[in-house]
């Protein structure tokens, strides 16, 4: 004869069903998993030492602008169907802020008097105060919709 089991042994195999989430909750689960990898994709970033928080707030949109890509440059305004091409004018590639800060021929002039020395794209965008102003002031200076 077979040793009986209890229904609550048996229930305890079992998988328990997972009760429904609120939309809220779905959301706020959602957002600090972004968070998190996006905080472990880029180093541990902290917004309190992000030089952008000394930028007054027209300087801070066009930086960030700049560094997430969604701005006025022909690439992202393709993606969103609202330019017929996403080449820049100089007609070498595409015009995204990497372009446009590092290697245009069409700036190349701009960028030599706003950086003395040859600055990296994470400095451009990430780098000290002064370097995020420059960036600014360069953009502003080179007519750039941003």
């Amino acid at each position: 004869m077979k040793p009986q089991t209890s229904f609550a042994k048996e229930g305890s195999r079992k998988e328990e069903p997972q009760p429904p989430i609120s939309y809220k909750e779905a959301k706020t689960l959602l957002k600090c998993s972004f968070r998190n990898s996006w905080k472990n994709k880029n180093k541990g970033y902290q917004s309190k030492t992000d030089n952008i928080n000394k930028l007054n707030r027209p300087s801070q949109v066009t930086n960030f602008r700049l560094r997430t890509g969604h701005c006025r440059l022909n690439k992202h305004m393709k993606r969103l169907g609202l330019a017929e091409t996403a080449s820049c004018q100089c007609g070498a590639e595409e015009q995204t802020p990497f372009h446009i800060l590092q290697n245009c021929p069409n700036l190349e002039e701009a960028r030599q008097i706003f950086w003395l020395k040859e600055t990296s794209y994470n400095d451009n965008l990430g780098g000290s105060t002064e370097d995020l102003r420059r960036t600014v002031q360069f953009v502003t200076a080179s007519r750039l919709q941003v």
